[in-house]
């Protein structure tokens, strides 16, 4: 196996830097790809983020949300929201914000 793929789920695996979000809904994640295509997963986005810890530029701004950093377009300080890529707006939870400007700090 490749170290440099993540299985996502059945017999798929993903090359982290092809992912611009990954999305939450009940048991099933919908990636969002660079080449603007979805994939649904019937796995959960909690057993995904643990997946994906391995890579530094993924972050869990809101229970909903897995994003990677890299593909971040606006973000100002004082707002609660950023915009990735794909035009997709991405909310920061409260408890999370500190935790998520210290991380775009470091990347």
């Amino acid at each position: 196996m490749n170290p440099t793929l993540i299985h996502i789920g059945g017999r798929k695996n993903i090359c982290p830097d092809d992912i611009i979000l990954l999305e939450g809904d009940v048991n099933y994640t919908v990636l969002y790809l660079r080449n603007g295509k979805k994939l649904i997963v019937a796995t959960t986005l909690k057993l995904l983020e643990e997946r994906f810890e391995i890579c530094q530029n993924f972050f869990r701004p809101h229970k909903s949300f897995l994003v990677n950093l890299n593909y971040m377009s606006d973000y100002q300080i004082n707002s609660n929201f950023f915009t990735m890529q794909n035009q997709r707006m991405i909310l920061i939870s409260r408890r999370k914000k500190i935790a998520f400007q210290s991380k775009i700090a470091n990347v």
